[in-house]
């Protein structure tokens, strides 16, 4: 039976040699590993490049879409029986359930835009003052459901959908218009109009206010009070985005930078936990389909669609599992010994629990 390997990877030349290692140890004779680079520019071309192992690597660098077309790309190469997919982080002596993972796509944090229930603060210089050196007037106003907010002697002003900018210029023009001094300068006091739900195994499950700086999910988790396991090795946080459902181990998401500066979005619900099962993480995110800002016409569509992703990464992590057992009673996953005897002639052999066990 032939196996291919299909490794998808871009800048990690760290830990590229790691896993092409991890390939070519591997006992079973006919294996074909192909590489497919996403384009990097780190060194990880002259890993491939200078790569001498026991088995023939067959490499191929080009721009992709992101993991899973660097993946596509790589099993339509595939000439084996058996296809088994990997990331240059994790060796193959690990059991298959921790290689599964799925990043969300990596964004730049947009812009801030003001929505409804932010509150807005006008600072607005007033002469006496300035002359008596006691500062400037200060009020407060709440945007309201129609996105406006009430300047006296401008009216009100449109400025849900506006950064922090455009509101200041919709606001000095509707205080021209209004023959009123318009100097006013604009500041967010309170940030209510978009949020990220965070729980599981944190010290407090909350939602997250989004404001004017980026938020990572470390921060959001920072935000609940941290995590209350100690387990780093099993932990897995998932983020619900947009009717998808991506999970990354923990320890990843701790150590390595692509994965601390992730950018979470508006509506997004994190969920750390330690356990394989998904039924809880489904609870929360159903639980939170209200807080993150989905309206009532479509509540329905989206817990819909909350199922069928999560019924599909149910089905993935069932398959994992069924096919680790499976290489576990074949031998084929590597795994430590015990040896209980008095003598050679009487020995027992003890299997060392695995990861999954």
């Amino acid at each position: 039976m032939r196996i291919s390997i299909v490794t998808a990877v871009l800048n990690r030349a760290d830990t590229l040699t790691q896993a092409l290692t991890s390939v070519d140890e591997q006992s079973h004779s006919q294996i074909e590993h192909l590489e497919q680079d996403g384009g990097s520019i780190d060194g990880t071309l002259e890993v491939l490049l200078n790569w001498q192992g026991e088995r023939p690597l067959n490499w191929h660098s080009a721009p992709d879409q992101g993991l899973y077309d660097a993946l596509n790309r790589g099993i339509g190469r595939c000439r084996g029986d058996v296809i088994e997919c990997c990331i240059p982080t994790m060796s193959l002596q690990m059991p298959m359930w921790w290689r599964m993972w799925r990043a969300p796509p990596r964004v730049k944090a947009p812009p801030f835009h003001l929505g409804t229930g932010n509150v807005v603060a006008s600072i607005r210089p007033a002469r006496v003052a300035e002359l008596a050196g006691s500062g400037a007037q200060r009020d407060t106003f709440t945007v309201r459901d129609d996105g406006t907010i009430s300047i006296p002697g401008a009216g009100r002003v449109q400025v849900a959908g506006r950064t922090i900018s455009e509101a200041e210029t919709a606001v000095f023009d509707a205080l021209a218009r209004g023959q009123r001094n318009p100097a006013v300068l604009l500041e967010v006091v309170a940030y209510n109009s978009k949020h990220v739900a965070v729980g599981g195994q944190v010290a407090t499950s909350v939602v997250v206010p989004l404001t004017v700086a980026p938020l990572t999910p470390g921060q959001a988790i920072a935000a609940a009070g941290g995590l209350t396991t100690r387990d780093r090795e099993l932990g897995t946080i998932r983020i619900y985005r947009s009717w998808d459902l991506y999970q990354i181990p923990l320890r990843d998401n701790l150590a390595r930078p692509e994965f601390r500066q992730l950018v979470l979005l508006n509506g997004d619900a994190v969920f750390a936990d330690t356990s394989y099962d998904l039924d809880r993480a489904l609870a929360f995110y159903r639980d939170q389909i209200e807080v993150i800002s989905l309206n009532r016409q479509a509540k329905g569509a989206a817990l819909t669609e909350l199922e069928q992703e999560v019924g599909l990464r149910r089905a993935e992590l069932t398959e994992t599992r069924d096919n680790f057992t499976v290489r576990s009673r074949l031998g084929a996953e590597q795994r430590d010994y015990v040896y209980l005897g008095e003598s050679s002639a009487r020995t027992l052999v003890f299997p060392c629990p695995t990861a999954s066990n």
